[in-house]
């Protein structure tokens, strides 16, 4: 089956929606979600199904519904992009990649039922609100008046087709000439460009020059075979910028991660690379499956300074983790580091399974959130929030067990002990709510064997982590009876 049908419906897990291939494997052993031959075998199942997803997008671009929305430019070199090997060799940004074309697609399709559904109409604007060009066509769809949001859509279509081709020409292509066209190129934050800063492909080059970016566009005009060099216009000229090919990385055990970092937080790199290298080797001391797990599944840093927020990633960005390096101490950065990976885990299972039926229902409690969710919140909390507890089991055993840490010492047992106990005791609620909506359909059976995999862990710790009130201090006992008092009351107003 093509990818028609599910770019329509725009599906979150996309290695799915065109092949639908049987369960995995993996899903039909006995195994831990701690076991690495787990963990590699999950993510070579995503990585073994890329080609053939790839190849469906291409299909789809021969659809009449494409034909009729991309101009003949576009379809032309879409068709010189088909024939190029790398674009069907997995990287994390080729699958990036992968699902620009597919958001393309998604809102050719969206053009295509506007003509006989009027709430498509809501759709399209939805999608280029939430685009890389959202404030920008908000101003444009307010100036014209909101009336025709057809229309202002098609006008933003140009935009959409050169972010394609540029990024395809800047991070993937085996030859990248870009002459004569010049092709405008949005700045991409979640790859750590900024607008003095470029990050390209997959090995971490960038450029760097001041207002690179002019008002977030790059215009660029030529990119050198061996990528030695970019050329982009810049106040009606076109000048050189040289590509430096010295990645910004730290190397843990042997192994590497890359910190694409915006130059605005140069001056406080040293100190992050420095806190993330004994994070990570405090993982490695308390929980040497945690660390392994780690480096299956990251990659690369990128460091954000924005109030309010905590971290996060993207399903489609494998294995880039945005860190907050503002409001947030050492020990929450081992947890940072170790939820964000919690979600690229996830995601390698999501990418190629159906785990969950997606629908808005807000019917869950997060304990997490304290609110109502849909079965998508609660079961990637679930998921996501268990490596938290992991950690925080880790870090409480090897405290008390007067295992060094750097930087981390006996004041910090009851905090530790605390957040695990915390966790534990509010995946355990999760669970009963995810139960239950596995018996409403809105888990498959598959989904609910990956989450198996985590209450089962959870059960081979219970014992251990009830021993881990004697650590609390008063305060903090007092906050685990308030949570426990919580989630009874929340357990009592359930209505499902």
């Amino acid at each position: 089956m093509g990818c028609g049908a599910a770019v329509a419906q725009r599906t979150v897990n996309p290695l799915v929606a065109g092949s639908n291939p049987a369960t995995p494997a993996i899903f039909h052993m006995t195994t831990s979600i701690l076991n690495p031959n787990f963990q590699q075998t999950t993510l070579q199942n995503f990585i073994s199904d890329f080609p053939e997803y790839m190849d469906e997008i291409f299909v789809e671009f021969e659809e009449d519904y494409a034909d009729k929305f991309f101009s003949k430019e576009f379809k032309s070199e879409i068709a010189k992009l088909n024939q190029d090997k790398s674009v069907f060799q997995y990287s994390p940004l080729t699958f990036y990649f992968a699902k620009q074309m597919e958001d393309a697609l998604f809102i050719a399709h969206l053009h295509f039922e506007a003509q006989d559904d009027e709430d498509a109409e809501i759709e399209i604007f939805d999608f280029w609100k939430d685009s890389d060009f959202g404030e920008i066509f908000l101003e444009r769809n307010q100036r014209d008046g909101g009336e025709n949001i057809l229309e202002t859509s098609l006008s933003f279509r140009p935009l959409l087709e050169n972010q394609v081709l540029s990024f395809y020409y800047l991070h993937i292509s085996s030859k990248p000439e870009l002459q004569p066209d010049i092709l405008d190129y949005y700045i991409q934050s979640n790859l750590g460009d900024s607008k003095d800063r470029i990050y390209l492909t997959d090995s971490h080059y960038s450029v760097n020059q001041k207002d690179l970016f002019d008002g977030g566009v790059l215009e660029v005009n030529c990119l050198t075979n061996m990528r030695t060099s970019l050329e982009a216009q810049s106040d009606n000229d076109i000048k050189a910028y040289v590509i430096n090919k010295e990645p910004n990385s730290l190397t843990v055990d042997g192994r590497d991660l890359f910190i694409n970092s915006p130059v605005e937080l140069d001056d406080k790199i040293d100190a992050f690379k420095t806190n993330v290298e004994r994070a990570l080797a405090n993982i490695k001391k308390a929980s040497p499956e945690l660390f392994e797990c780690f480096f299956t599944f990251t990659h690369t840093l990128v460091p954000v300074a924005d109030t309010g927020i905590v971290s996060f990633s993207s399903q489609f960005l494998p294995g880039y983790s945005s860190l907050n390096i503002v409001d947030r101490d050492y020990i929450e950065l081992h947890d940072d580091l170790l939820h964000e990976n919690g979600h690229h885990f996830l995601n390698a299972i999501l990418n190629t399974t159906e785990l969950i039926e997606e629908d808005d229902e807000q019917i869950f409690y997060s304990p997490w959130r304290k609110a109502r969710r849909p079965i998508r919140g609660i079961y990637h909390a679930y998921f996501t929030f268990f490596w938290a507890f992991q950690l925080f089991y880790d870090l409480t055993n090897a405290i008390n067990e007067n295992i060094e840490l750097d930087g981390i010492s006996k004041s910090d047992l009851s905090r530790c002990a605390l957040r695990a106990l915390e966790e534990f005791t509010m995946l355990n609620y999760s669970f009963e709510d995810l139960k239950a909506a596995k018996e409403m359909g809105k888990i498959t059976d598959e989904g609910f064997e990956v989450i198996s995999l985590v209450e089962e862990n959870l059960n081979s710790a219970a014992g251990k982590v009830d021993s881990f009130k004697e650590f609390l201090s008063v305060d903090d006992k007092k906050k685990l009876s308030d949570l426990e008092s919580e989630l009874k009351n929340q357990l009592s107003l359930n209505s499902y």
